[in-house]
């Protein structure tokens, strides 16, 4: 038997949107792709602009799931997207009837996916912090090999025995809840010096509320990565984030949209540019690397272009955690900083003066 190519869920003779809904953090489009006369595919598509500061992505969840990442341009989301085919229709003309019902059997399981695909997705996130709390999971027992070990937690144990254990231990429960939650937060500020991409955003994002600001990722394919602003409002960002292997250079494409948001923008935001560079090198590694060109200040600095590194940013949230600085003395060098913003090699001690 000739075994059948795999599609991508895109590419075929014809392929047009015939359903689209929502759930949550998802969009989702119900695509009729079709390979052959007679021969049509069903496929959904989805995608999420959402990110949170930990925890599980939208888009991790839908690889987690069973959808596949489509890492061309989806004509239905004009960005790369994550897909699925949920049905496959072969007909000749005596089986008009059975595939009127099939195809509205397809709508039906679209319709209860777009409704119920937000829920799963908490659900989902909830099972993972819940496994965080626990520290640990039972592996699997191999088929062959050595023999499973199993030993009782103290959590297998029935709801009343917490009632009765020493207060000892409630206290050292308490306390590790407290530390791991603390862990957790401190560890979202990691990617900062070796990610790029979304897993940048995220860190960038939060990096950014720890220093006082309000933030706000935007579509795809808008000039800005992160919007961000002061409680108050009276103060405004729009931040470019990348990360890269060597340092920002002039035929970069960020630039171009750096500038395109400097001429599209509203509220008179400042524009930062923020680049994780030499991003696979140890940090001792970078020290007295050039991460823009002179070109790249050159061509950017009389537009008000603050540039720096992620570095610098990591630096920053180092000092306001450790209290050598305070959240608006960051926010002010954001504002009021021109060219290249230099924090990160800056001796610790001097953060003090």
């Amino acid at each position: 038997m000739a075994t059948r190519p795999t599609s991508d869920g895109h590419t075929g003779i014809k392929n047009e949107k015939v359903n689209e809904g929502g759930s949550g953090p998802f969009r989702l489009a119900l695509g009729a792709l079709t390979l052959g006369p007679g021969n049509v595919h069903f496929v959904v598509h989805a995608t999420s602009s959402s990110l949170y500061s930990f925890g599980l992505q939208p888009k991790e969840f839908l690889e987690r799931v069973g959808f596949a990442h489509f890492e061309g341009r989806c004509i239905f989301f004009g960005d790369d997207c994550f897909f699925r085919r949920i049905a496959e229709l072969e007909s000749r003309a005596s089986e008009h009837l059975r595939r009127i019902s099939q195809v509205q059997g397809v709508h039906a399981a679209f319709k209860e996916l777009t409704e119920k695909l937000d829920r799963l997705f908490e659900l989902d996130q909830e099972r993972d912090r819940i496994l965080q709390l626990m520290r640990s999971a039972t592996p699997r027992a191999p088929i062959f090999g050595e023999p499973l070990r199993v030993s009782l937690a103290a959590e297998d144990g029935p709801e009343w025995i917490r009632s009765v254990q020493f207060q000892q231990l409630s206290d050292l429960e308490d306390q590790r809840a407290v530390l791991d939650a603390r862990i957790q937060e401190l560890r979202q500020f990691l990617p900062l010096l070796y990610a790029s991409g979304e897993a940048l955003e995220v860190a960038m994002a939060a990096a950014l509320e720890l220093l006082g600001l309000a933030v706000e990722r935007t579509p795809p394919g808008f000039t800005a990565d992160l919007l961000a602003q002061t409680d108050d409002g009276t103060r405004s960002f729009g931040f470019e984030v990348t990360g890269i292997g060597g340092p920002v250079k002039k035929d970069s494409p960020k630039l171009t949209q750096v500038l395109d948001f400097e001429r599209i923008k509203q509220n008179n935001e400042r524009t930062v540019l923020i680049a994780n560079t030499f991003d696979s090198l140890p940090i001792e590694d970078r020290q007295g690397r050039e991460s823009f060109t002179p070109q790249v200040v050159d061509f950017l600095s009389p537009h008000g272009v603050l540039l720096m590194t992620s570095w610098d940013l990591y630096c920053m949230v180092r000092d306001v955690l450790g209290g050598l600085r305070n959240r608006e003395e960051m926010v002010d060098l954001l504002a009021n900083e021109e060219g290249i913003l230099v924090f990160g090699w800056l001796p610790q001690s001097s953060s003090s003066d």
